[in-house]
């Protein structure tokens, strides 16, 4: 084979040393430092305080726990001065019985300089390690959340907006560990904007985990739950049995919240249309027309009114500008509806518009 040159000898070791430098960076991807029997010693104790799980692979609640724990190892960086960390203990059970873990998981705080833990025994969602973490190193960090269209409640919030009797509200109840939860949040954050646009509908959800004296008081079991609870001055909270898809859903709100929303946002046909002033319209307009319209409009009341008003309008501009104005902007508000650039008070109006001139069509 004969002897390696000056050349290749270094490419090993160079290849050695980056093999080294990788390894602490693999461990710690996900923000959430490995620890084993062989580094154990050499990251905890230290200069540093160190938040510790022992996990088993194959435990329900450590799997339920990790997307949790993740959003924990994410929120702290090292020049925050804390490792948040994790023992394989079923792989390292003499350095997990060392320190008596005896269950999965198992959650632990090491002090700054200290190998004698504190058992942790608060909450499992991010939020609640993460404030137990703040409130023994004084910082003042917070778990990053995407932007949502479903409503957080909390019991100080609760009452002002699923009470509220001018709204219907459906309200998840769930737990953070919940996998059953987890498989709806998806779907059911497309429902939240789905319906961003109703001023009187919420979709929100409370951490009944979190917060089990206000899931106690409507009943709550099991995770995750939803109530209905319909607008009017005596709201009573009902069960929604119905299926959990996002459509399901969707439909659900539109019956009783009398709301006419697609999946994805928009508005179906009958949205804003007004069957006595279709009949009115479809043959054609004139100022008689209008004046009829605006006689009828005056006898409306709530959102028929509001929808009438629409009318109105456009017979006047189709008077002004002619029958080709209702295929012109038609065409004008399709662009501005898809164009993104607007907001969704106005893509709601623009929408309902375009359903009224099809009336005239």
């Amino acid at each position: 084979r004969g002897v390696p040159t000056a050349s290749s000898a270094m490419k090993l070791v160079l290849l050695a040393a980056l093999v080294a430098f990788a390894a602490p960076l693999a461990m710690a991807g996900d923000g959430v430092m490995v620890l084993t029997a062989d580094n154990f010693d050499a990251e905890v104790g230290k200069d540093v305080p160190a938040f510790v799980e022992f996990y088993a692979p194959w435990c329900g609640h450590c799997k339920a726990l990790a997307p949790e724990y993740e959003k924990v190892g994410e929120t702290f960086s090292v020049k925050d001065g804390v490792i948040v960390a994790k023992v394989d203990a079923d792989a390292h059970r003499d350095l997990a019985g060392r320190f008596g873990v005896r269950g999965y998981p198992t959650l632990k705080w090491f002090p700054k300089g200290s190998l004698e833990p504190e058992d942790y025994t608060g909450g499992r969602s991010a939020e609640d390690i993460v404030e137990f973490i703040n409130d023994h190193t004084g910082l003042r960090k917070r778990v990053a959340t995407p932007p949502t269209d479903v409503i957080a409640l909390t019991p100080d919030t609760f009452d002002s907006l699923a009470l509220d009797p001018a709204k219907d509200a459906l309200v998840e109840f769930y737990a953070p560990w919940c996998g059953h939860c987890k498989a709806l949040a998806p779907k059911y954050e497309k429902v939240g904007a789905a319906f961003r646009a109703e001023d009187n509908v919420v979709v929100a959800k409370v951490d009944a985990d979190k917060h089990r004296d206000l899931a106690g008081k409507f009943g709550v079991s099991g995770y995750p739950t939803i109530k209905f609870f319909p607008r009017g001055a005596d709201k009573e909270a009902q069960d929604y049995n119905g299926g959990r898809e996002v459509q399901d859903f969707v439909d659900f709100l539109n019956e009783r919240a009398g709301t006419f929303r697609t999946s994805d946002g928009g508005l179906t046909a009958e949205a804003g249309r007004v069957d006595e002033l279709d009949e009115l319209v479809e043959g054609g307009v004139t100022e008689e027309t209008l004046a009829k319209a605006e006689a009828i409009v005056a006898g409306l009341d709530g959102a028929d009114a509001k929808h009438g008003k629409l009318y109105v309008n456009a017979i006047k501009k189709v008077i002004a500008k002619g029958a080709d104005y209702v295929a012109k902007e038609t065409a004008r508000l399709s662009k501005m509806i898809d164009s993104g650039s607007v907001t969704e008070e106005k893509r709601t109006l623009f929408m309902l518009r375009r359903n009224v001139l099809a009336a005239f069509a």
